[in-house]
């Protein structure tokens, strides 16, 4: 695998807390083909938060802000082969143990499901889910790829899927989709 692999000092930072956390943070793998340079693909290796925007609405209450925090940047030649993608989870996982004398557990992976992904995701981290990706879809839903813009409820189903995507247990989720599916 040619790759070259990079982080900064805020970025170990925040493998420092995923780490701290075993099985409470989300792994997410994505690459950026739009970026590409010379053949050479960008993959970011990183984490969700959640966090409170200052005071900003007309109503001065801020909002919540759902953002991806980048961990390790790697540039490789391959698209997305098993062994590249393995290489990047090895290296966040090796720096969790230099720096943080820690194994990295994230609670749930998240990535599109191409073939590398996957199957890289079941070698580093066999006992763990992996999800779709949320980016994806949204995109996918306002673009109208996954349901047709001159669906009569277009609209409804892109603030349905936000709100399911919020879901915060197995169970919520399932009476959400089941309530979904009703209508």
């Amino acid at each position: 695998t040619d790759a070259l692999v990079l982080t900064t000092h805020t970025q170990l930072g925040w493998i420092g807390q995923m780490a701290e956390r075993p099985h409470e943070c989300v792994l997410h793998v994505d690459d950026k083909h739009k970026t590409h340079h010379g053949g050479w693909l960008l993959i970011t290796f990183g984490t969700h938060a959640v966090e409170h925007r200052g005071e900003r609405s007309a109503e001065g209450k801020g909002h919540i802000a759902h953002t991806f925090r980048p961990c390790i940047y790697m540039f490789t030649e391959q698209q997305e082969t098993t062994e590249c993608v393995q290489l990047g989870f090895e290296c966040i996982k090796f720096i969790a143990r230099v720096f943080y004398k820690a194994e990295l557990y994230p609670g749930l992976g998240c990535a599109d499901h191409c073939k590398g992904t996957m199957s890289a995701w079941a070698k580093s981290f066999p006992d763990v889910r992996i999800a779709g990706c949320w980016p994806h879809i949204a995109w996918g839903l306002s673009y109208g790829r996954l349901i047709p813009k001159t669906h009569p409820r277009f609209e409804l189903v892109k603030k349905e899927m936000a709100l399911l995507h919020l879901a915060q247990t197995d169970e919520m989720f399932d009476l959400m989709t089941e309530a979904l599916g009703q209508v």
